[in-house]
């Protein structure tokens, strides 16, 4: 899920890790702007806050 500025994607992938899903944030590092992501992490809708490169290895990890 891609979210834009404010908190209604972080409300919506907080259903989905309620639901069960896997949930990742990416992390300030490269962030252009962490303040997207941000409300996510504050709302503990990420189960996981990693950089992009920790996100691909992630995901292609499952794929095993």
């Amino acid at each position: 899920m891609l979210t834009g500025v404010g908190s209604d994607g972080a409300k919506g992938l907080l259903a989905l890790r309620q639901m069960g899903a896997t949930t990742i944030a990416q992390n300030a590092g490269r962030s252009a702007e962490f303040n997207l992501p941000n409300p996510a992490v504050e709302l503990q809708a990420a189960q996981l806050v990693l950089s992009t490169d920790e996100i691909i290895r992630y995901i292609n990890g499952m794929e095993e």
